[in-house]
Order: structure tokens, then C-alpha cells, then sequence
């Protein structure tokens, strides 16, 4: 049993030539690296004015104020309603935990020009009203997506790496533009 991972398996096994496998083991069908699958992604960031002004409270303890949900159009794709075959499922984060990036929490994109008192004010009344949904969806697997071992570029024990292949199919595309659009209805 290899179970390195899909892809450092397909590694292990290219690199492993002999005279009995002259491209590698297991890869006499032509097969191994290819038909990779990926995860495909995006989001969309919102506002929610419904959130501005809140009384400031200590979130902290809250780890992530992330949430799952499911795919829901299988339905749809069973009835044929749908230009993309696989589900995706959405990532929903926000709140009013302690600032990451940005000590302004996104109020620069709502006052640019504020400074000061000013900024304080905007930043208070903006922090914990922004909002983002992520797609993660099912790619398709594709022969035409693969790996290879890379024939220039070595990892730090002088092992040849991989070199990948991998293009997003219209399947992949129809599926986050469906995913875009069921966020922007979601956050509007």
C-alpha cells in the first residue's frame, strides 16, 4: 500500500524507474498522473448595513464564524436544469472577532479619505459587517489534466517534482458561475 497522497504517490511511483519499469511502476497503462481532479473556488465579499453600529462585545472565544452548507441543486442536475454536473458547497464567514488584516476591518473601501476620530468612528460602525461565501466544488477528472515529472526541477533531497497540466473545463466554469451568482443572491 502507497498512501502518500494522490499526487506525491503518482510522484513516488514515476520516479521509480527499473529495467522492468522503464517509466515507472504502474505506469505501463499510460494512466498514472492523469484524470486529476481539483477543487474548484471562488467568493464574493458583501456588506451588510443591518450589522452597522452594533454595541461592541468580546467575540473572541468564537474560533471561526464559518458555516457550511451543503449543495442543494441535486434536484436541478438530476432533472437536467443544469449546465454542470457535480455539486458545490458554500462557506459562509464573517463576524466581530479580533481584527486580522487591516486594522479598519474593510471601512477603507467606505471611507478612503477618513483619518483620525474619524477613522475610529467609521471603523466602529463598519467592524463586523462584512461577510464572504466560498465555493468549493467537484471537478470533473479529465485526461488532458495531469502530472509529469518535472524533467529540470528537483526537490531538496535531488528527487525530480512534478510538473502539472490542468485546465478548468466549461463543466468547472457553468459551476462557479452558478456559484456566483447563488452567493451574490444570497448576500444582496
Amino acid at each position: 500500500v502507497l498512501a502518500a497522497s494522490a499526487l506525491e504517490s503518482a510522484r513516488l511511483l514515476m520516479n521509480s524507474k527499473s529495467p522492468r519499469f522503464p517509466n515507472g511502476i504502474g505506469a505501463d497503462s499510460g494512466v498514472l498522473g492523469r484524470y486529476i481532479m481539483d477543487t474548484t473556488g471562488s467568493s464574493v465579499h458583501g456588506q451588510l448595513p443591518i450589522l452597522e453600529d452594533l454595541p461592541p462585545h468580546n467575540e473572541d472565544g468564537l474560533s471561526s464564524a464559518h458555516v457550511y452548507v451543503p449543495w442543494w441543486g441535486l434536484k436541478d442536475a438530476k432533472a437536467g436544469r443544469l449546465k454542470f454536473a457535480k455539486g458545490y458547497h458554500l462557506e459562509i464567514w464573517g463576524g466581530r472577532g479580533e481584527p486580522g488584516d487591516g486594522i479598519s476591518g474593510g471601512v477603507e473601501a467606505f471611507a478612503p479619505s477618513a483619518w483620525g476620530k474619524r477613522l475610529k468612528r467609521e471603523a466602529r460602525r463598519y467592524y463586523g459587517t462584512f461577510v464572504g461565501l466560498s465555493q468549493r466544488g467537484e471537478a470533473l477528472p479529465y485526461a488532458s489534466n495531469y502530472c509529469e515529472i518535472d524533467p529540470e526541477r528537483r526537490d531538496r533531497y535531488g528527487v525530480p517534482t512534478l510538473r502539472f497540466t490542468y485546465r478548468w473545463s466549461d463543466q468547472e466554469l457553468e459551476q462557479t458561475r452558478h456559484a456566483q451568482g447563488a452567493m451574490r443572491e444570497f448576500i444582496e
